[in-house]
């Protein structure tokens, strides 16, 4: 738990739900096959050819963490308290590692596309290198709750992992 007035404003975190993220299907979902196939046999990176087959994946619409300002805000809020948790990690982190660069917190509800596949609670929390961004849906944790009987404690300890 926070201490009830701490400050934790300002983490940056952001809210994405569900968006497109498919490519159109027909000829463009052939050619992402084809493209994928092809990174696979030969090791080359080819990805800037999927703009060329007819779909891109299309934003999900982002928003930014609200009702966040305090410690009491972030015992009451799964989503704050990850934002929290967020800063405090970011913040130990550019103190000890010179040049730290903080990633992008993405809370996720339902499930949301990045470039590195889905992320949802299915996935659990996952970071993101080519965007430099950690995904995390909140209903992972409580999934995690109810099946394994995890604890608050458990939870940033998974986010510190990432």
């Amino acid at each position: 738990t926070f201490n009830s007035n701490a400050d934790v404003s300002g983490s940056g975190a952001k809210r994405r739900g569900p968006g497109g993220g498919a490519i159109a299907g027909g000829v463009g979902g052939l050619g992402a096959i084809a493209v994928i196939l092809l990174q696979l046999f030969t090791g080359g990176d080819f990805s800037s050819l999927l703009g060329g087959f007819g779909g891109q994946a299309s934003p999900a619409q982002e928003t930014e963490i609200s009702d966040c300002e305090t410690g009491a805000d972030a015992n009451a809020s799964d989503a704050c308290r990850l934002a929290a948790g967020s800063k405090a990690i970011n913040s130990f982190w550019a103190s000890v590692v010179q040049g730290y660069r903080p990633p992008q917190l993405i809370i996720v509800d339902g499930s949301t596309p990045t470039s590195c596949g889905t992320a949802s609670n299915a996935t659990g929390p996952f970071y993101c290198p080519p965007e430099e961004t950690v995904y995390i849906d909140p209903t992972f944790f409580q999934l995690m709750q109810q099946q394994f009987g995890a604890s608050a404690g458990t939870r940033l300890d998974l986010v510190d992992l990432e």
